[in-house]
């Protein structure tokens, strides 16, 4: 029920799309109906059966002949193709046949634009079907009855050869006999083969004969129909503007773009990182640290949070770490995510973050920072945690972390645990000098987006802007600088292991 809600609110937020599209549909139906010509049908009818009286057979059986006709012979292209060709029916004609109220009754209706031409088409096509088939009949009649014509003629032929031998009287009586047998088997098989032509069916009795019934005269006018083509293209336009208006409502469902991030969130797009190209996501990301560093000057913890897992807040998270150590800064990257396995890539004996919140000024920061392999970066590790992450994290806790951790870095980079499924995500970021939203384009709901700001503006966090992740093409950086202040790390450096 909500989602056919939501198709209906999608439907009503675009419904001058939905009516526009109606009427240029309607628009479009109407020209296209008035400038038509009328057209005239004109129609003969053939019926199937025998000429002769002394055969019938049932209706029905007629019928299927007549179908037979209809569907397997005249509205065949290449029957019609032969049709046209031979009987010299213009192309401008459409030729259709169709077997009246299922009986033996054949229509062959002929339409064009011009009423004469109509009507002689239909009766051309009528006599050439009718010419066709009794020709056709008459063919295989005689090809039938052809070879007991010929044995008859043969058989007829050696009879008065035998009447001669026996008239001449110079036979034994013997051969006398045999010629008497020889004569009467001959008049015999005469009699047979006559008596067989005379009981074959004739041209006349064959039962698929077809003959015509009635031609055209005049033809039936059918004028377009306006009023009805114009009702039907406004409800089709309505259809395919409420199809738009769904597509549209889908798109509007998820953050795809800048423009929808300032429309629906009013917060600027700090990058757009691209989802397809690596050369073009490493530039990005790099744009992003860039910009990070002249716009915000002298903040000196950011966290990186979004509204869900698999959003892409760990590859920023990193990545803006990395690229602001290869720009020079001291930077400490946290992992922040005590809800998330811990990370193989780090010793397993390392407290991590859990250890300074749990042990308070017992465990020292420098004693838990893990080197990364990339100059002027190390990494807080989450470390291992035995209790509840939302107890364990306090404002007070995570504020003499970042104090902490401050004096041994110039920025502090803190990868949070989504803030709408981890409440103490809520905490570190409104600690935090500055927060960075991340959207994946492809799958963040507008919803879970407006949402996910309402609850860092809840606890005053300091939302610096949306990262958009998994770009098809190459976004705008609104903020980036020129490339020139990019710098590269060092081809020997390794990147931090990054959590999805």
């Amino acid at each position: 029920m909500e989602d056919l809600l939501k198709l209906a609110e999608s439907i009503r937020r675009w419904r001058w799309l939905v009516l526009g599209v109606g009427v240029v549909a309607m628009f479009i139906a109407l020209v296209v109906t008035i400038s038509e010509d009328s057209t005239y049908t004109a129609t003969a009818t053939v019926n199937v059966g025998a000429a002769s009286q002394s055969i019938s057979r049932a209706p029905e059986q007629d019928a299927i002949v007549a179908r037979g006709y209809v569907e397997g012979l005249i509205n065949t292209p290449a029957y019609q193709q032969r049709m046209f060709e031979q009987a010299g029916i213009p192309d401008s004609v459409d030729i259709t046949a169709s077997n009246l109220v299922g009986g033996p009754l054949i229509a062959i209706a002929a339409t064009s634009t011009d009423e004469d031409a109509a009507i002689a088409a239909a009766k051309a096509a009528s006599r050439f079907f009718v010419e066709d088939t009794r020709t056709r009949i008459a063919d295989s009649l005689n090809a039938a009855l052809d070879p007991l014509r010929d044995r008859l003629e043969e058989v007829a032929g050696r009879i008065p050869g035998v009447q001669a031998q026996l008239a001449a009287g110079d036979q034994s009586a013997s051969e006398v006999t045999r010629l008497q047998g020889e004569l009467a088997a001959l008049q015999a098989e005469r009699n047979s083969l006559t008596s067989s032509l005379d009981d074959s069916a004739s041209y006349a009795d064959n039962p698929n004969l077809v003959s015509l019934v009635t031609e055209p005269e005049v033809a039936t006018e059918s004028s377009p129909r306006v009023a009805t083509n114009a009702i039907l293209g406004l409800l089709g336009g309505l259809v395919l503007g409420a199809a738009i208006a769904l597509v549209l409502g889908a798109l509007e469902l998820r953050i795809t773009s800048p423009s929808v991030v300032r429309s629906r969130l009013g917060l600027p797009t700090l990058a757009s990182i691209s989802g397809i190209d690596p050369q073009r996501r490493q530039e990005d990301l790099q744009g992003l640290a860039s910009g990070m560093a002249l716009m915000a000057a002298g903040v000196t913890s950011v966290s990186v949070t979004s509204p869900g897992p698999g959003e892409g807040k760990t590859l920023v998270a990193s990545n803006l770490a990395r690229y602001r150590a290869a720009l020079g800064d001291r930077v400490i990257l946290i992992d922040a995510n005590l809800r998330a396995d811990p990370r193989t890539d780090l010793p397993r004996e390392s407290l991590g973050l859990s250890g300074l919140l749990v042990s308070g000024d017992e465990v020292m920061l420098s004693d838990v920072l893990v080197d990364s392999g990339v100059a002027n970066l190390r990494i807080l590790p989450a470390g291992t945690l035995n209790e509840d992450p939302y107890a364990l994290v306090t404002a007070e806790r995570i504020r003499r972390v970042l104090e902490h951790a401050a004096s041994f870095a110039d920025l502090l980079v803190i990868d949070t645990a989504a803030v709408l499924t981890a409440p103490e995500s809520q905490v570190i970021c409104s600690m935090a000098d500055r927060t960075i939203l991340v959207l994946d384009s492809t799958g963040t709901q507008t919803a879970s987006a407006v949402e996910a700001r309402d609850v860092l503006e809840r606890v005053n966090a300091r939302v610096l802007g949306v990262v958009l992740t998994g770009v098809a093409r190459r976004g705008v950086n609104l903020r980036k600088p020129l490339a020139t202040q990019v710098r590269r790390p060092a081809s020997t450096s390794r990147e931090p292991s990054r959590r999805a």
